[in-house]
């Protein structure tokens, strides 16, 4: 159940407060960086999902390192690694990758994240994916790639 751990957390993941979100899951309250939101709902973004967004790699890694998961995935399928690639964040794409994320996961959409970042002119998260085995071949539902 939510609650006000969860919300300073989230507030501190949102913030980038690294030292605050560190001191939140050192403590011994009733903390998770796991839940999603207030709510319950599964289709909300998680706290790795805001910390790719802060463009924190080390808010990346402190939450990776406390058990959040990198699979969760918001309301059209996409986990954290999609953000990554979209926002062309190289650091951060290695992190979620190292941290266990399916480099070649697919969306609603059948999108992945290569494909993604190809889309956004990302050339820098495209050539790390292929780096790291993304799978060339696949195509999303309109047959791009």
């Amino acid at each position: 159940e939510w609650n006000k751990h969860d919300e300073k957390l989230l507030q501190a993941v949102q913030k980038g407060e690294v030292d605050k979100i560190n001191s939140i899951l050192s403590s011994k309250k009733s903390v998770s960086p796991t839940k999603q939101d207030p709510h319950g709902h599964t289709w909300s973004l998680s706290t790795v999902h805001y910390s790719v967004m802060g463009g924190s790699v080390d808010c990346v890694r402190l939450l990776l390192d406390n058990g959040a998961p990198v699979y969760l995935q918001d309301e059209d399928g996409r986990p954290a690694l999609f953000l990554a690639a979209q926002m062309n964040h190289v650091p951060i794409t290695k992190q979620l990758i190292e941290g266990g994320a399916n480099i070649n996961t697919r969306d609603s959409k059948q999108k992945t994240a290569l494909i993604l970042a190809s889309e956004y002119g990302n050339d820098e998260v495209v050539q790390f994916l292929i780096s790291r085995g993304a799978d060339v071949t696949f195509t999303d539902r309109k047959g791009m790639l």
